[in-house]
């Protein structure tokens, strides 16, 4: 408290300045100054005083700027969606400059993780929602064309035009083997790059000699033929299975596929050979894996397939011959 600050005396309630108080305590009423915790207060500082006069006019100032805070964090993270109505033209074309039909574009950046895609893209097309002045990556694709990433493209205007030129794809040379069988041979090119684990296992297994030979035990007719079992009825396998894998390849004619149990992890190292499209071998949850095609020989797949019993319509058993395998990679 400041010295000279008016209190009040405890004995007869006079105001009195603080200095004079023990001089009025002692003459007025012949006792000593009380302690400083029993010592009345005098009135509020003025300072609390303004306080109390003022707590409305200070609670509007307080939301006042509490409102403008908050403001000022939507508008700088939530920007004004009209800054999200910008839109680019892209026209997809080939090495010479023609426009091609049924391209994919692709067009992203930090802030769209999944991409804005564009199919069956023909002409000029528009992509629409983009951000002003944002640096882009576009990518498109078109059967036997690409693009690698191309970044750096910034949006600058609420209308945009690009032109994404696209080279002939780099052929990959996938693996082959040749299967030389007592019918004829035939090879089959195995797709490690949509299949790596189940291509990859019966490349391993080819290279150890397993399926040299086994025979083709099972003849469905008009559905599959099936081989790769060391014991020659359907039941045995290399003694190791490979977990199922999402290869995206479907059960068309003359592909080759894993055979397997109940549980999609049992595959091991009997393989069946499409005789015909078999979209229900894709419907099984999940679908036999397919992890290449046969390339050649394609009269050896259907003499294999044709060794079921004359006049038999749905035949599902040993084919009526045995014929023999020899497996190699040649590629």
């Amino acid at each position: 408290m400041a010295k000279d600050e008016i209190v009040v005396c405890p004995e007869c309630g006079a105001n009195v300045k603080e200095s004079r108080l023990r001089r009025h305590m002692s003459r007025a009423h012949s006792k000593e100054m009380p302690t400083q915790e029993e010592r009345p207060r005098g009135r509020p500082g003025k300072w609390r005083r303004k306080v109390t006069r003022n707590l409305t006019r200070i609670v509007m100032i307080a939301l006042v700027i509490l409102v403008a805070v908050v403001a000022a964090y939507y508008l700088i993270f939530n920007p004004s969606p009209e800054l999200h109505n910008y839109s680019v033209y892209i026209q997809v074309v080939n090495g010479t400059g023609d426009a091609v039909s049924g391209a994919t574009v692709k067009l992203y950046n930090s802030s769209y993780a999944t991409g804005n895609l564009i199919t069956n893209a023909t002409g000029w097309v528009c992509v629409t929602n983009l951000t002003n002045s944002t640096t882009y990556t576009v990518i498109a694709s078109y059967t036997g064309l690409n693009t690698n990433s191309t970044a750096g493209w910034v949006i600058g205007s609420s209308f945009d035009q690009w032109q994404m030129r696209l080279s002939p794809l780099p052929e990959e040379k996938l693996p082959i083997a040749l299967f030389n069988t007592s019918l004829g041979s035939f090879k089959v090119e195995l797709d490690t790059v949509r299949a790596p684990v189940t291509a990859g296992n019966f490349i391993d297994l080819v290279e150890q000699g397993f399926y040299n030979g086994l025979t083709f035990h099972r003849v469905a007719q008009n559905f599959v033929i099936q081989g790769g079992d060391p014991f020659g009825n359907g039941t045995g396998g290399s003694g190791k299975t490979i977990s199922w894998e999402d290869t995206g390849l479907e059960n068309l004619k003359y592909t080759i596929a894993m055979a397997r149990g109940q549980d999609p992890g049992s595959a091991s190292s009997q393989f069946y050979i499409n005789l015909k499209d078999n979209p229900s071998l894709d419907e099984f949850d999940p679908p036999f894996v397919v992890f290449g095609k046969v390339i050649e020989g394609f009269e050896t797949i259907d003499s294999i397939g044709s060794l079921f019993p004359p006049g038999s319509e749905s035949y599902d058993g040993p084919p009526t011959s045995t014929v023999n395998m020899n497996v190699s990679m040649v590629q």
